[in-house]
Order: C-alpha cells, then sequence, then structure tokens
C-alpha cells in the first residue's frame, strides 16, 4: 500500500482509539513521515504508554524543524513519564525559549513542581505566565493561593484581591483572601470572608472545610459541625473535612455521627487513626462506657 494512503487509515485508527494498528501502519515507515505522521505516531505511542518510543520520534519531528515548540515540549512530557524530571525541565524550559507564551510547556512544568512540592518556583512560573500570557483569572487565582500559603501576605492581598474582580464565582480567591486577614491578626475581616465563601458557595468543599476550621479553631463546634456537614456533603472523600464533621460531631455529643465519620474516615486515611483512639480516650475520661465500647469496635475494625 503507498503512503498516501496509510496516513488516513492510521488517523482513522487513532481516531478509534486502536493505538496498536497506529504504531503497526507507520513506525515500518518512520523516516517517510512528514510531521503530521511523525506527530500521530508520537501520540499513539504516549498513549499506548511507551515513552521513550515517543521520544525517538518527537525528536525525529524536533530533526525536521529544532523550532517546533510542539514536539520538543511533549519530549518533555514524555521524559516526565520516564521519571526523568531534571532531563524534562531542561526540555520543557528550552520549549519556552522557543515560543514564551506557549501554555502547554507551562503546564508541564507547573506538574513538575507540584510533584515537588516546589511552591517557590510554581509562584515564579505563575508569574512569568501573567507576564508573557496574560493576566488569566486562573493564573491569579493560584498565586493568591501561593502566596497566600507561602506567607508573602503583602503580594496575597493583591492577587486574591484581583482574583476576586476577575472570577467573582471563584471561592478559592475569598479563602485565600481571608485567610491571608487571619493569618496577619484581622480576624473580624477573615471571619467575614470564609463566611462569605461558605454562603455563596455551598458546594465548595475548600469553602465549607476553611469555614468549619476557622469555627473549630474559635470553640465554636455547634456552628462547625454544620458547616464540616456541608463540607462532606460537598466531598464525601475529602479526609479532612470527615475528619473535621468527626471532631466537632463528638464535641457537641453527637457520638454516633462522629462514629459514623470516623469509620468512614479510617477507610480513606489510616493515618487519621489516632484521632479516632484519642476520641475513645475521651469517652474513658468521661466514662461514657456504652460509646466507648462502640468505638473501641469501631477502631478495632478499622485495624483490620
Amino acid at each position: 500500500m503507498a503512503w498516501a494512503y496509510d496516513l488516513p487509515t492510521a488517523e482513522s485508527a487513532f481516531h478509534n482509539k486502536d493505538f496498536p494498528k497506529v504504531i503497526q501502519l507507520l513506525s515500518p515507515q518512520v523516516e517517510k513521515l512528514d510531521r503530521k505522521g511523525l506527530m500521530l505516531l508520537g501520540s499513539a505511542y504516549s498513549t499506548a504508554k511507551n515513552p521513550a518510543a515517543a521520544i525517538k520520534v518527537y525528536t525525529a519531528a524536533l530533526s525536521k524543524n529544532p523550532k517546533d515548540v510542539e514536539a520538543k515540549t511533549f519530549i518533555g512530557i514524555e521524559q516526565m513519564a520516564l521519571s526523568q524530571d531534571k532531563e524534562a525541565l531542561q526540555t520543557l524550559k528550552e520549549a519556552l525559549e522557543i515560543n514564551k507564551k506557549y501554555l502547554p510547556a507551562y503546564q508541564a512544568l507547573v506538574n513538575i513542581y507540584e510533584k515537588r512540592k516546589n511552591k517557590y518556583e510554581l509562584r515564579l512560573l505563575y508569574q512569568d505566565m501573567i507576564a508573557n500570557i496574560g493576566e488569566r483569572a486562573e493564573f491569579v487565582t493560584k498565586l493568591c493561593e501561593l502566596t497566600t500559603m507561602d506567607g508573602l501576605y503583602d503580594l496575597a492581598f493583591n492577587y486574591c484581591e484581583r482574583g476576586m474582580k476577575l472570577t467573582p464565582a471563584e471561592p478559592a480567591n475569598f479563602v485565600y483572601f481571608g485567610t491571608a486577614n487571619n493569618e496577619t491578626g484581622k480576624t473580624a475581616q477573615a471571619e467575614g470572608y470564609f463566611k462569605k465563601a461558605s454562603v455563596s458557595f455551598p458546594k465548595s468543599e475548600l469553602a465549607q472545610y476553611t469555614y468549619g476550621k476557622h469555627l473549630a479553631d474559635n470553640k465554636n463546634f455547634i456552628g462547625a459541625y454544620s458547616v464540616y456537614q456541608k463540607a462532606v456533603a460537598a466531598d464525601p472523600k475529602s479526609a479532612r473535612s470527615l475528619l473535621g464533621f468527626a471532631q466537632a460531631s463528638f464535641e457537641i455529643q453527637k457520638y454516633g455521627e462522629s462514629l459514623n465519620a470516623f469509620t468512614k474516615l479510617c477507610v480513606l486515611d489510616k493515618t487519621s487513626m489516632p484521632f479516632f483512639r484519642r476520641a475513645a480516650n475521651s469517652l474513658r475520661t468521661l466514662k461514657s462506657l456504652d460509646w466507648l465500647k462502640k468505638f473501641e469496635q469501631g477502631i478495632d475494625q478499622c485495624e483490620k
């Protein structure tokens, strides 16, 4: 079959997610492939979880045009798949030297720095994205979070206020603005923003959890109980919200709900067990023997 007829067949196979067929059709003719064919073959190898082969194909595409920022970025992404993070960082930085506005290269770098939990490099990266691509709402929101988490509160106030204006429907901007206020001693303003986020975004686990924690930290366990309840409803698999709800329930003597929450939590996160045992010890101190027995049975079941 002539090459001109193979590419449409390969494209159809790719569309149908028959990646082995794409590889079978194109790999024997790799030296004849144009850019479109090479990128198709590289994508098939990538989807088939063969990053080493994908890198070779994308490198062939890059040899045809050293300024091919897409091929360069894909090489970096496949290097990440091989856990070659150092090489991937260099490759992706080279991609941005080709085109400093190329968003996929930034996104791949974000993945590396998030994996490394490197908030400093993430912050610099998002600042570069704003400088080179523009002030997109998602970039500003991420900087609102990062500067708050890094304790750079002057910057946090700036980014979070800008974020609230750009995307008033994004709860994170209100939550982190409240956190920055709280951490700088402006507790009344902080509570106002936490409450506003909770009321405005009832389906946001972040908004409900943060307000619930704020109330619990201030010993308002009745308020925390109802807010944590909303947090768990927003995300039933959130370990932090389940823990908050379990503890707040316990504090207001809703032991049945607390036990149920602790039981669900231990399935999600075994590191929560010390909190479960601490609750049982409190029941022992309180001489609440019936509930103590139930909590101990729950702990035994979780430890199996």
